[in-house]
């Protein structure tokens, strides 16, 4: 799933724990946000974004996860 603050737009790998991002300028330069721990993943994860943070859900393990949107957290919080 996909989310945009307006300036970025951020999304989860299906693949990995990883959370990823991209500019909307026309570069469209891309970027890795945060990572979950390893074995955990969100293929399906629902996405929301408020005053900097992008949250999250993942299925394995099941948790709302979060992170800055600026790309400052290496590893995601739940």
């Amino acid at each position: 799933f996909v989310v945009s603050d307006g300036k970025n737009v951020y999304w989860t790998d299906r693949y990995d724990p990883v959370i990823r991002g991209a500019t909307l300028d026309p570069a469209h330069t891309l970027f890795k946000v945060t990572s979950m721990v390893d074995g955990a993943n969100s293929p399906l994860g629902r996405m929301a974004i408020h005053d900097g943070m992008l949250y999250w859900a993942a299925q394995g393990p099941n948790a709302v996860w979060a992170a800055k949107t600026d790309g400052t957290s290496l590893f995601a919080t739940k």
